[in-house]
């Protein structure tokens, strides 16, 4: 076949629209118990933060330009900061869940989300949901220093002995604790049941429909004028075989030795 008919393509299409559904089908069915029985659930909790690179800093009439750029560029620091093993040993021993995962797992499940300016917000994801918030929880104090509360920076306790080991590492600005996680996630984070359905139903459909479209574009078979037209342009149709069924074939025959007798 030299070129695309796309009104070939549509015809086919719709010729195989009930197999191509039914594939889309399959698929969206297995997508859902893969996704219900095979992939562990994640749960997620989070906390925000809040960086100012000039700890005396006065109200928002004395802060410039520079002041947002500086805890803006602050944040990334605290990002690579946050996740050396100083940190992540004071998050597992703080919590306790150092008996449960390892250093390197509890960093996997450890992530900082920043929107390019000096509020970020940490999240911790796990199967356990109340690992999780116990996780971000002790995440967001080991990186603070001080805590927001009822409209006033609370330094840190001092009696600590796991809060603000980035500012120790640091040693500039002030990291501070705007709101943490309040309950245990009821809902997981992942996996997306409703989205890997829908993507497994849409390649399903998409697969056996170019299936389809490519097996009918490359059969030799002729079973119209049509497909001599396409194929052979310079030989013409000099005539048509109708189909009979045997059934068909049966009557005409019997028909037949009837008038002759």
């Amino acid at each position: 076949m030299e070129y695309i008919d796309l009104r070939q393509v549509f015809f086919i299409i719709l010729k195989k629209l009930p197999v191509i559904i039914a594939g889309a089908l399959a698929c969206a069915v297995l997508a859902f118990l893969y996704s219900t029985f095979l992939i562990t659930p994640m749960y997620s909790s989070t906390a925000s933060l809040c960086v100012q690179a000039n700890e005396n800093r006065g109200d928002y009439k004395s802060v410039t330009t520079a002041d947002f750029t500086v805890s803006a560029d602050l944040v990334n620091t605290i990002s690579e900061l946050a996740k050396n093993d100083v940190c992540i040993k004071a998050v597992g021993e703080s919590t306790g869940l150092d008996k449960v995962y390892s250093p390197a797992q509890i960093r996997s499940m450890l992530q900082i989300v920043s929107n390019g300016t000096e509020n970020f917000s940490v999240k911790a994801t796990c199967p356990n949901p109340e690992y999780s918030l116990i996780l971000v929880n002790a995440f967001a104090n080991v990186i603070s220093d001080s805590t927001f509360v009822d409209g006033n920076i609370v330094s840190a306790n001092a009696n600590d002995p796991y809060r603000g080991y980035v500012k120790k590492i640091l040693k500039a600005g002030t990291v501070t604790l705007i709101s943490n996680a309040k309950s245990v996630p009821l809902a997981p984070s992942s996996p997306n049941k409703a989205r890997n359905v829908l993507l497994a139903a849409l390649l399903g459909a998409i697969v056996c429909a170019g299936f389809f479209v490519i097996r009918e574009s490359f059969s030799m078979k002729i079973i119209t004028e049509d497909d001599i037209a396409s194929r052979y342009q310079d030989i013409p149709a000099l005539g048509t075989v109708p189909l009979v069924t045997v059934h068909e074939g049966r009557e005409r025959h019997d028909n037949a030795e009837k008038s002759k007798n």
